[in-house]
């Protein structure tokens, strides 16, 4: 099964606070239940990459 990386950028764990007229209020949660649902769907594996700094998800 092929496995994908998804890498979290710093601030998504304001996705459901900052501003949710323009962003909405979906928790990372729930996106991330979403890209599995999605993912199992295509045989893919998910595996994700929470990082609070640019540093660590400069590969």
């Amino acid at each position: 099964m092929k496995k994908v990386l998804i890498i979290n950028d710093p601030n998504i764990s304001m996705l459901e606070i900052r501003e949710p007229e323009i962003y909405g209020n979906n928790s990372i949660g729930n996106v991330e239940k979403q890209i599995e649902s999605l993912a199992k769907n295509l045989t893919l594996e998910t595996e994700f990459f929470p990082s609070i700094h640019e540093s660590q998800i400069i590969l």
